[in-house]
């Protein structure tokens, strides 16, 4: 539902969702990216947060 409000609000080319990876991610085990890919006619970039590296 965020998204699709964002969206009404602001457009965008392209959505961007960050997640920390598989395991740590309710995005992921709610597959919110695939659903995300479904459901928007815009591109979606999926960002893995890579915790050893963020420090």
């Amino acid at each position: 539902q965020a998204i699709e409000d964002a969206l009404r609000t602001f457009g965008a080319d392209e959505i961007v969702i960050s997640t920390h990876p598989e395991g740590r991610s309710r995005w992921l085990e709610r597959d919110v990216v695939s659903q995300a890919m479904e459901r928007f006619d815009v591109p979606i970039t999926h960002v893995v947060v890579d915790l050893d590296a963020a420090g």
